[in-house]
Formats: structure tokens, sequence, C-alpha cells
């Protein structure tokens, strides 16, 4: 009878072990997916800054690469100044030729005489010369189509006017351009204008020697619309 009832007993405690095996083994299991899940979340929640981090790249990239309407405004504003005439903006324009289109060269200077006006203020005869000059090569050239100096039909010869006339002259890098008025003034009628001459100095290269040939231009007023 006694030992009926430790058999009992002993399977009773084999079966409570077993049984409570089974469930340390499920909780376990429990946790090591709860774990996965997790470290996916993790995974996924470290990934998360990187792609923040490639958004906010494309918009910087964005930004540098929009232009900013300012600095057109800035180059807009800088051309206009390029190409005003001091004087010349309210004199009594009289004749006027926009399309010129006089192409000449001096050494790797390539200039242009895009337009001329012919015009009156304070009893003086004013004539503006649109130029562009470029240099056409790597070296540096020095040229200076503001000191040209002017003749007329009537035989009176000046210089240009260095205070009033643009900015287009000097020294020239690789590509440089420059365009402005060049303006001279005059003690003769406007009306007895018939052609202009200029005469500009040929192009010099850094250590002041020639390099290009010096420049006569006919300007022929028939040509110009008389205001």
């Amino acid at each position: 009878m006694k030992k009926s009832l430790l058999l009992v007993s002993l399977s009773s405690v084999l079966v409570l072990g077993t049984a409570c095996n089974g469930e340390e083994d499920q909780d376990d299991a429990v946790i090591d997916e709860g774990a996965e899940e997790n470290g996916d979340i993790v995974e996924e929640d470290a990934q998360a800054p990187e792609e923040d981090a490639e958004d906010i790249d494309e918009d910087e990239q964005e930004d540098e690469e929009s232009p900013d309407p300012d600095e057109e405004l800035d180059e807009e504003e800088a051309e206009e100044e390029t190409t005003t005439a001091e004087g010349i903006d309210d004199a009594n324009i009289i004749y006027e030729d926009t399309d010129l289109g006089i192409e000449e060269e001096s050494g790797p200077i390539s200039l242009s005489i895009q337009e001329v006006l012919v015009g009156e203020k304070d009893d003086e005869t004013i004539v503006a010369v649109l130029m562009e000059a470029q240099n056409n090569e790597e070296d540096t050239v020095i040229f200076y189509p503001n000191q040209a100096s002017l003749s007329t039909n009537t035989g009176e010869e000046v210089s240009a006017d260095i205070f009033d006339s643009g900015s287009v002259g000097g020294e020239f890098g690789e590509d440089s351009v420059e365009k402005d008025y060049v303006i001279f003034y005059l003690d003769m009628d406007p009306a007895e204008l018939e052609t202009l001459t200029l005469s500009i100095e040929g192009a010099t290269d850094g250590q002041a020697e020639t390099i290009g040939d010096d420049l006569e231009i006919e300007i022929n007023l028939d040509d110009a619309e008389e205001e």
C-alpha cells in the first residue's frame, strides 16, 4: 500500500515537472519571437534616419540648383549699367544707327562697333559709339578702345572722354568681354556731320609688345536714321 502511494507521488512530481518545463519552453519561444519582432522594428527604425538624411540632401541639392531670382536681377542690372553712357541719355538725339554691325580684329581681340548716336547738349555735339571687345586667347591682352580718337569729315579731331565713356578697355583675360559706350564731344554743328573715323591703337601683350594692328574704322552717317 505504501509502495503504491509512493509511486503515485513520484508520478505526480514527474508530470508537474514536465508541465513546468513545457511552459518555460513555450515562454522562451514567445520571448524569442517577440525579440525577433522587436529587432525588426529596431532595424526599421535605424533605417528611418538614413531615409530622412537622403530627403534632406535632396532638398539641399534642389536649393543649390534653383536659380536665385535676386542674382538674376543683379546680372540684369549689371548689363544695363554696362551699356549706359553718361551725358547721352538726356541729350537731344539727332542721328541714330543701332545696327552698324562693323567687325574688326586687332591680334587676338575681336572688336564690334554696334551702334552710333549723335546728339546735342549744352551747345556741344555728342557722339556715342557702342563697342564690344573680346579676347580670343588664353594670355592676357591690353587693349583700349575707350581711348580712341575720332575725326570728322570737316577735319575736327578729338579724343574720347575717358570719364564719361564706359568701361570697355584695359586688361582682357581669357575670353574676357567688355561692352559699353565710348563718348566724344565735338564743337561743330551736328548737321554738318557725314562721316566719322575712329582710330584705335593695336592690342599689346603683358610686356607692352604690340600683337595687333592699329584700327581705322569709318562710320557713314548717311546710313543713320535722322530723328
